[in-house]
């Protein structure tokens, strides 16, 4: 019986500490910008608009690097982040997944850069992979993404096996 009451003992008592532990802020500025794009990313899978909208810059810009059907290397036209918020809030029909690695961040004072590798699931079903290259901003303390560019590729991806 003391066995028992001791293992739920510390059952208990990590239980209570992971979520200490899962509720840290972050401590450096780094931290703080990972931390951006982790929420981009949950509030995307989750499909909440307002979250998404949270991590951008009012005037943030979305671009990509991509392949046409010939072959030929071509860069989108600057979207304004608000239609990617449109299609968010219309309601997604699938989860939509963008898994990273490789991340790396750059800044200096109030910009930032980070550079990332990602796949990129609709439910489960695996549609592209890439680079994702976002630009932040410091606004009143807070990192906002104002840019956002990527890379779309439908095969040769490297998906490294801990994130398929």
């Amino acid at each position: 019986m003391k066995n028992i009451i001791k293992a739920l003992a510390i059952i208990l008592f990590l239980a209570s500490t992971h979520g200490a532990w899962a509720q840290a802020k972050p401590t450096t500025e780094k931290d703080k910008i990972n931390e951006v794009i982790n929420e981009l990313f949950n509030a995307y899978r989750a499909g909440d608009s307002a979250r998404v909208a949270a991590t951008f810059d009012k005037k943030a810009l979305i671009q990509t690097v991509r392949e046409d059907a010939s072959g030929k290397v071509i860069l989108t036209e600057p979207v304004p982040a608000t239609k990617l918020l449109a299609y968010i809030g219309s309601g997604l029909a699938e989860v939509h997944d963008e898994r990273l690695w490789d991340t790396q961040v750059f800044m200096d004072k109030y910009m930032a850069t980070v550079w990332t590798k990602y796949a990129f699931y609709l439910g489960k079903k695996f549609m592209h992979c890439g680079t994702e290259v976002f630009t932040l901003r410091k606004v009143e303390g807070s990192w906002k993404i104002f840019y956002l560019a990527d890379t779309r590729q439908l095969k040769n991806c490297n998906v490294p096996a801990g994130i398929k």
